[in-house]
């Protein structure tokens, strides 16, 4: 986190100032995103009078500035304003909401009945999300707003060619295949059969809790709603998240309580999520009474197999990229060069695991010996989207 009082693109304390003047605030930038700029602003000490000022209920409070453009690339880049100010209030309240989930979050926070509380909304949320009802009830004319030009050829250069060079630098074989494997996935058409309303770049940085959140008086909030819009729910969001969970858990403590309710939060979403898009009639789903080859589920029709190749791919692009993106914090070695260090060599690892199960096709995908791999995946964190354990 980068700490100060103001940015070249925005003085959050002079516009503080002007909204809350009777009130001091200290500024304190959120890293994650590079389409706007996020900040905690937490009221001083000395602001403690009998004036709480414009917002008496809250001694910190989440600011975001959102120009016409993506902010971390500039004017080159531009962005609609209209899609940076559509929110959540739609779906859920997130007026109360103070932490962030990321790799910062406190670890008292992480109680194991919380996680499987917390991943029970969080799957429910969004398989309701990515429901075929949404997409009724939003109909074409509400989607065609959420339309931008511009993201697919951005996520393209920022999200998908680096994958290449990050993976030759690690030393993972066959790198441009793999990588040609995740464009041709992330170009190909979105079949009906996984077409969702989604919110195109969910990560926990984006799931806001508040104060009293361990007490579950208030529901999660979800922001950064920028890239929203119709995309592919199972494969691209879900994938996306548990990838960033995924590494969550390889950077907490072996044997850890943080690292036990970790792993019980991947799971309660994923049980949650598969339950609820089966009452909601998704398709994608593998059943529980699939016919078993010993003790593996046979592969499932080619259209499912399909998305959960394409889930594969994500999890692993995610994985890859937010390993040396992320601002993880080195404890296996304390070395100060991300190339040495054994925890983002092992995360990239694990990520290329992912790329390597996808196979080069979706035939490719459902042969035995790697359909056996994919069933015995390590955690279910991406299996456990599809079938049951």
């Amino acid at each position: 986190m980068d700490e100060g009082n103001n940015n070249p693109l925005f003085d959050f304390s002079a516009y503080l100032s002007t909204i809350d003047p009777s009130q001091e605030y200290t500024i304190q930038y959120l890293t994650g995103g590079i389409v706007n700029v996020t900040v905690r602003a937490t009221k001083l000490p000395s602001s403690g009078n009998a004036d709480r000022g414009r917002f008496p209920a809250h001694d910190t409070l989440i600011l975001k500035y959102a120009p016409p453009y993506i902010a971390g690339v500039g004017e080159t880049a531009p962005f609609s304003t209209f899609r940076q100010s559509t929110t959540l209030s739609d779906y859920l309240s997130c007026s109360d909401k103070t932490q962030l989930l990321d790799q910062n979050i406190p670890e008292p926070l992480f109680s194991f009945s919380f996680c499987q509380h917390l991943g029970s909304t969080l799957g429910n949320f969004f398989a309701d999300l990515h429901s075929p009802r949404t997409l009724n009830i939003l109909g074409p004319e509400e989607i065609s707003k959420f339309h931008n030009p511009d993201k697919r050829d951005f996520i393209l250069k920022e999200a998908v060619a680096p994958i290449e060079g990050i993976l030759k630098t690690y030393g993972v074989p066959d790198a441009a295949e793999l990588c040609q494997s995740i464009k041709a996935d992330f170009e190909r058409e979105t079949s009906d059969q996984e077409k969702a309303f989604v919110l195109g770049d969910l990560w926990p940085g984006g799931i806001l809790l508040g104060n009293d959140v361990s007490k579950r008086k208030s529901p999660p909030g979800v922001v950064d709603w920028e890239f929203a819009g119709l995309g592919r729910g199972v494969d691209g969001d879900m994938a996306q998240f548990n990838a960033n969970l995924h590494l969550l858990l390889m950077a907490s403590p072996s044997r850890s309580p943080l690292r036990s309710t970790i792993e019980g939060l991947i799971k309660s979403i994923n049980d949650s999520y598969r339950a609820r898009a089966r009452n909601n009639g998704s398709t994608f789903l593998i059943p529980s009474t699939e016919h078993l080859h010993g003790n593996t589920p046979s592969p499932p029709s080619p259209g499912t197999a399909r998305i959960m190749r394409s889930a594969f791919l994500e999890h692993g692009r995610e994985m890859v990229s937010a390993a040396v993106l992320g601002n993880w914090k080195c404890l296996c070695c304390r070395v100060q060069v991300k190339e040495t260090c054994n925890l983002i060599k092992n995360m990239v690892e694990k990520g290329a695991w992912y790329l390597q199960r996808a196979g080069s096709d979706t035939a490719a995908f459902v042969e035995d010996e790697n359909w056996k791999l994919v069933c015995g995946e390590e955690g279910e964190i991406v299996r456990g989207l599809f079938m049951d354990g």
